[in-house]
């Protein structure tokens, strides 16, 4: 076969099984996608409200029923100490206004105006404490206005999430089935080019495919098979570790790659780089959007992706 129509049939073997990698990484990527935002929303694994330590410092909003009442409560008490202290020194402050033979009269009278001063005092300072009670725990203490303005913005935050894991649970399955069908297209598409009696079956792999189109392409190689034919010389290096076969460790070491395995490095670099728009694509899709379909990323990826195939299919028959 010519080199520059075994290059071709290469090209499009090396390009088909990107497309299938696509597909199945995205699927794969996709489907764990789905299942972790499931998780989150049946099991409600959002951010937890904070909670209340009602100390001191983090005292909830008083009604005006229990700022009066906590006025009342300081003022009665304020009453009962100063009712006391009335009596106490009552006939002190008598025996200095009336000297020590105060009678018993003037004693109770000293007695009356300090219990009517009392009363006074007590109704101020209940109405005073209640008042700033009502100032300063109207809207409950700083703590806990903080912590409800933290949960305010918590609701706000989860709310939101809530409303992107659901649109999510509703479009990634619709990319998902597209995805599907187009990669058994793509297998199958594949698959007819592999039964062309080209590439032995040893060979039929990302990694080989690569490495051979390199070797023909370079001219290090002019055939597949021989002593100096590409099978040879792909079954040496890898023998001799210069190039890397296993595809979750080229994976790893994409960049150690480039020199000795420059076709499969630029074909594994594009193909990340699609799986992450692929696998994104919904991700910027609005929520009023509920189908794919109105998607212009994927619009535009289908059409390609159907337009590829078919020049791929044209392709094949002239095997």
């Amino acid at each position: 076969m010519e080199k520059i129509k075994l290059l071709q049939y290469l090209g499009a073997v090396r390009d088909l099984e990107g497309i299938v990698y696509v597909h199945e990484k995205s699927i794969k990527t996709l489907n764990q996608q789905y299942q972790t935002i499931s998780r989150r929303v049946n099991n409600n694994e959002y951010t937890k409200l904070q909670n209340h330590t009602y100390d001191q410092y983090d005292i909830p909003p008083m009604s005006d029923e229990v700022c009066n009442k906590k006025g009342m409560i300081m003022g009665v008490t304020t009453l009962i100490a100063c009712g006391i202290a009335s009596f106490l020194g009552g006939p002190i402050f008598a025996m200095i206004g009336n000297g020590f033979d105060a009678t018993t009269d003037e004693v109770a009278g000293t007695i009356s105006v300090l219990l009517f001063i009392s009363l006074i005092i007590s109704l101020v300072v209940g109405f005073k404490f209640a008042n700033s009670c009502r100032e300063k725990f109207s809207y409950g203490s700083k703590k806990w206005r903080e912590i409800e303005n933290r949960n305010r913005e918590i609701k706000e935050e989860n709310e939101k999430l809530r409303r992107w894991d659901n649109h999510q649970l509703r479009l990634i399955p619709q990319e998902i089935s597209l995805l599907k069908d187009n990669l058994s297209k793509a297998q199958s598409l594949l698959w007819d080019y592999y039964r062309v009696d080209i590439l032995h079956s040893d060979y039929q792999n990302m990694v080989a495919v690569c490495s051979i189109y390199q070797y023909l392409d370079s001219g290090r190689c002019a055939e597949l098979t021989g002593r100096e034919g590409a099978y040879n010389l792909f079954e040496e290096e890898k023998f001799k570790n210069i190039i890397i076969s296993k595809l979750d460790e080229i994976i790893k070491r994409l960049d150690q790659i480039q020199r000795t395995q420059s076709q499969l490095y630029y074909l594994m670099r594009d193909c990340e780089a699609q799986i992450y728009e692929l696998t994104n694509a919904t991700h910027r899709m609005s929520e009023k959007l509920n189908s794919i379909k109105d998607c212009a990323q994927i619009t535009a990826y289908n059409t390609t992706y159907l337009k590829q195939n078919e020049e791929y299919r044209v392709l094949l028959n002239g095997y």
